[in-house]
């Protein structure tokens, strides 16, 4: 999270990235090219004051100079009697990792957002 670039595969596509942090804000650049055709994300995300809303605010661009721009909201949601079935220690949202160098993912989130591994299914070989 220092500014270093890193070299990610998506879908058989190099990216290259940056990420660092500014202030309260992380900070993720990306560009590369998909399938021959030129990309670059922008993202800023931020933790609201209570902590219970992330906002990821994104600039895409692409081929022929075309931009959008997004803002993607997550919330935290209580956990209530609504969804009692939610197993002891879990959320009512659990995520499942499935990447190469999951365990490098796991220490990325580990550290960038202080994330607590509940469990781990290993790859068999």
């Amino acid at each position: 999270m220092d500014g270093t670039e890193t070299t990610n595969d998506v879908l058989g596509n190099p990216l290259k990235a940056t990420a660092a942090w500014e202030g309260d804000a992380l900070f993720i650049k990306t560009w590369g090219s998909i399938n021959g055709n030129p990309i670059k994300l922008e993202d800023r995300w931020s933790l609201s004051a209570d902590g219970l809303t992330l906002t990821v605010m994104r600039r895409f661009s692409g081929s022929g100079g075309r931009q959008v721009d997004q803002r993607l909201l997550y919330s935290r949601v209580a956990t209530t009697l609504k969804n009692a079935g939610v197993p002891a220690g879990f959320h009512s949202l659990t995520p499942e990792l499935t990447v190469p160098n999951g365990a490098q993912a796991v220490e990325f989130y580990r550290r960038a957002f202080a994330a607590e591994e509940q469990s781990r299914v290993p790859a068999k070989a």
